[in-house]
């Protein structure tokens, strides 16, 4: 089983799903299934958000769900190349009154191309099975952990979810410029409770793993760009956006081919899609 892993989106939503065709298409094989670690965005960003002025596809999100003409048709053709709705979990720079009017399942846009995972859920896809948790330690309210969802994932005890997805990742994942530890303590515990074989995770905006954690091998994938208030040079995506998880070979990196680090942010993304073809 082939399964992709798409890091924070902030909205870029167009520049995600490029990501896992243009993998799909350079490797000639499809994913079984693409999760994506939350911080998908919000449909209708602040106008005055100076990151939003920075880089205007944080507002893909809301022209992805509202597409018409062209571009709808782009993207249902785009819906045929997924396997399923790429899954994606609660971050906390999502907003919670449109996570909460969605489904529970079902797409979260009118294409097909993303589904909104619950907190606490857990699936079997062909023969893994995954379970989901959003947010993280540090936030209170809606960003925050749900402790009741982590608890029922908790008692299903050892082995029996294959693969965790989480917003945030264990403590002592990374560093912050200001020399602070990243990662949850409550991650943590869960993962030695519930000892999956892998796990996928995001939030710190920066690429950590492969890395074992007891019996637990974990990946942190990378935002897709780069902040453009910091680096407003820098318009290519970032090199560990994505992981690949191969279950049959147990191979589970990130992807740093050189096409990725190439790929631009201000790409034509509607003459891309156009430009597939279906894979045999």
């Amino acid at each position: 089983m082939l399964v992709g892993v798409l890091g924070d989106l902030h909205g870029r939503a167009f520049l995600g799903l490029l990501v896992a065709l243009e993998w799909q298409r350079r490797n000639g094989r499809r994913f079984d299934l693409i999760v994506q670690v939350g911080d998908l965005g919000k449909p209708e960003p602040d106008p005055n958000d100076p990151h939003v002025r920075l880089d205007p596809a944080e507002a893909d999100l809301g022209r992805l769900l509202g597409a018409s003409g062209r571009r709808a048709e782009n993207l249902r053709r785009a819906s045929t190349l997924l396997p399923v709705p790429i899954s994606f979990v609660r971050g906390n720079h999502d907003d919670p009154a449109w996570l909460e009017s969605l489904a529970s399942d079902g797409p979260a846009d009118p294409f097909g191309i993303f589904e909104y995972v619950r907190d606490g859920t857990t699936r079997t896809v062909a023969d893994l099975n995954v379970g989901f948790l959003g947010g993280v330690e540090e936030e209170t309210g809606p960003a925050g952990l749900d402790l009741a969802a982590l608890d029922r994932i908790a008692t299903l005890g050892p082995g029996t979810v294959d693969l965790l997805v989480t917003h945030q990742g264990p403590y002592g994942t990374s560093t912050g410029f200001r020399g602070e530890i990243h990662g949850s303590p409550t991650i943590s515990r869960l993962v030695e409770q519930l000892e999956p074989r892998w796990l996928v995770a995001g939030h710190a905006h920066t690429l950590h793993g492969p890395r074992a954690f007891g019996r637990t091998m974990y990946l942190g994938v990378d935002c897709i760009v780069c902040s453009p208030r910091w680096f407003p040079d820098v318009t290519t995506l970032q090199p560990g956006c994505l992981g690949v998880l191969d279950t049959a070979s147990g191979s589970f990196l990130p992807v740093l081919d050189p096409w990725l680090s190439a790929l631009d942010r201000r790409v034509d993304f509607d003459a891309y899609l156009e430009s597939l073809s279906e894979l045999s």
